[in-house]
């Protein structure tokens, strides 16, 4: 037990020396988490507003989003819209793949650029591989319909029983159509309504 002590004495020790060193004449500023974050959200809101592809890890570091959905994601999230909200606040649509390549799950998220922050995050619909043999089946749209309100249409298509054309649109029975609306205030907060 004193071995280890000894050892995180002397490993904090040699840690305040060399926080202290100079090479060659130049100083070097201790590392800052705090700065280091400021300026790592800084990039991600520059690639948010720009409607870039952006790593997962940079959606993570918000830590606004779902974890089931963030850490099931793989790869670059893609930024499908951007709208500047107030002088400080805007909101992104963004796709998250997952990790199978079998669906895209969108989220709607604020971020508070003044202070470095997502605010709120809005899981709005999937956009999965269909399977055309199955009795029914769900399509999903998105549409920024003024500047701070979204509508999700999610329509279920219920085929025939008996589906005997190779043309899937001559195998549907019928459709029902249900609209989501989102609307996102200027503190950021996400209110959803369901309208039939």
């Amino acid at each position: 037990m004193n071995l280890r002590i000894t050892y995180i004495l002397f490993g904090l020790l040699i840690s305040s020396i060399l926080g202290n060193c100079e090479i060659n004449g130049a100083s070097f500023p201790p590392f800052n988490l705090k700065t280091n974050n400021a300026l790592s959200i800084d990039s991600t809101i520059s690639l948010l507003k720009n409607k870039s592809s952006i790593p997962i890890e940079k959606i993570r570091e918000l830590n606004s989003i779902d974890p089931f959905y963030s850490h099931g994601s793989k790869g670059t999230v893609y930024c499908d819209t951007t709208v500047q909200l107030t002088t400080d606040l805007f909101y992104s649509i963004l796709s998250l793949p997952d990790t199978l390549g079998v669906c895209s799950y969108y989220f709607l998220i604020t971020v508070d650029e003044k202070k470095k922050k997502a605010i709120a995050s809005q899981y709005l619909e999937p956009n999965c591989d269909i399977d055309f043999s199955s009795d029914s089946y769900q399509l999903y749209d998105h549409f920024v319909i003024s500047r701070d309100s979204i509508m999700v249409r999610e329509t279920t298509i219920y085929q025939k029983e008996n589906k005997t054309s190779d043309d899937e649109e001559e195998n549907i029975d019928h459709k029902v159509i249900e609209n989501h609306h989102f609307f996102i205030k200027t503190t950021g907060e996400i209110v959803t309504i369901k309208n039939k």
